[in-house]
């Protein structure tokens, strides 16, 4: 197992990042979007997760440790790249492992604190919308989660990824949550000479 980094308590937002490159043009969207929203984040891809097992064999890997420390935030982005319409290896293998939570007794409590969140996703492709299919599978496990799902953010990148154009939405993204906005407003009074 990998070492999980410690929960930043003043920070509501955690993103979950999954990419085949850890500094590809998703982690730099989230990059940008950090400058709007406060979040930590968790890049999947550094630890093992190991495929749904419906008899449970997996249950030393680092995916419960991963998904107690995203339990602790209000707020929950799932950031990854439209491969083929759909997720990379890790983030499928995490949403699909979110199953445990449903049906271990030991882990049902923790899994309804799932209802309490608030789910969004960001993405990134070389095609000027998100696919339908992949923001679909999103909402839809949401959904089935009793998450209340907040929408999405996009970046084509069929260019490589240009801050200055994506800067406006990423703005607007992270400013739609009135409690998010409050606490900017608050952390750039407070750093107002």
């Amino acid at each position: 197992m990998h070492a999980i980094s410690k929960i930043d308590t003043s920070k509501k937002t955690i993103a979950i990042l999954s990419s085949s490159r850890r500094n590809g043009n998703t982690a730099k969207f989230l990059e940008l979007l950090q400058d709007y929203w406060p979040m930590d984040f968790v890049y999947l891809e550094d630890h093992d997760i190991q495929p749904y097992d419906y008899h449970y064999r997996q249950q030393d890997d680092d995916f419960h440790p991963i998904m107690q420390r995203v339990l602790a935030y209000e707020h929950i982005i799932f950031a990854s790249p439209i491969y083929w319409y759909s997720v990379p290896p890790a983030m499928k293998a995490f949403l699909d492992r979110i199953s445990d939570y449903m049906s271990l007794e030991n882990l049902k409590e923790d899994g309804r604190k799932l209802r309490d969140k608030k789910a969004y996703v960001l993405t990134t492709s070389c095609s000027s919308e998100a696919s339908k299919t992949f923001i679909s599978m999103f909402r839809d496990t949401f959904n089935h989660l009793g998450m209340d799902y907040q929408g999405f953010v996009h970046a084509n990148c069929a260019d490589g990824f240009i801050a200055n154009r994506e800067r406006a939405q990423c703005e607007e993204f992270a400013l739609r949550d009135k409690k998010i906005w409050r606490h900017i407003k608050h952390s750039l009074q407070a750093c107002a000479f």
